[in-house]
């Protein structure tokens, strides 16, 4: 449902005359128009806490990258910590792909992949 089209129909019914009819389609244009907005904004904060999530295990990594470049651990850590920022990039670009709604959104995700995939 596009959310514009919702608030130019609400717009028009606010400005015309006030009868029982258009009251009961503003309110069920107002419902509609808060599950949307809802719905959008709960979306986009999922996405940010997956977004939230790469940093943590980024900084664990530099840690334990570190620890094994001065010769205080082994590589099993680092490339543990290394496999969990891949995890939390993958989940990220993930739920990004999920909350898009346009074939050339979804088109830049896929070329971003593939462009990931030519320098392996």
């Amino acid at each position: 449902m596009d959310l514009q089209v919702i608030r130019n129909t609400i717009a028009d019914l606010e400005a015309s005359e006030n009868t029982f009819e258009n009251c009961s389609k503003l309110a069920s244009l107002y419902i509609i128009r808060a599950e949307a907005e809802n719905a959008n904004n709960s979306n986009s904060d999922v996405v940010v806490r997956e977004l939230n999530d790469v940093l943590p295990a980024y900084r664990h990594y530099i840690d334990r990258k570190r620890c094994y470049q001065l010769g205080n651990c082994v590589e099993e850590p680092v490339l543990g910590a290394l496999s969990a920022v891949c995890t939390e990039i993958q989940e990220f670009i993930q739920m990004l792909y999920s909350n898009t709604d346009m074939p050339k959104e979804r088109n830049l995700i896929r070329n971003l992949i593939s462009n990931l995939q030519e320098i392996a």
